[in-house]
């Protein structure tokens, strides 16, 4: 009856993040975005205006991916439900 939910198991490989990147993530990942730029560009016209287009480097996901990761906050550092204040009856 008094006995805490058993912790869930986090299985070897794999990362307790948020649900949506913060702020810090996205930047992580925006910055690696800007070093997976191999340079090569397009121009092109369209309809009278003029694009161009920049490419990433082929392994250029799974590095902004791991950028977002190591950008995290940390399990331990993450807030927990139980760590919320519960409100008070007047």
């Amino acid at each position: 009856m008094g006995r805490p939910p058993p912790k869930a198991a986090i299985p070897d490989g794999w990362v307790l993040v948020p649900s949506k990147p913060t702020p810090a993530m996205l930047a992580a990942g925006e910055a690696m975005a800007d070093e997976c730029r191999d340079g090569d560009t397009d121009t092109h016209s369209l309809d009278d205006s003029i694009y161009s287009t920049e490419y990433l480097t082929a392994d250029a996901a799974a590095k902004i991916f791991e950028a977002m990761i190591r950008a995290a906050p940390s399990h331990s550092s993450a807030p927990h439900a139980s760590d919320k204040q519960r409100p008070t009856l007047a």
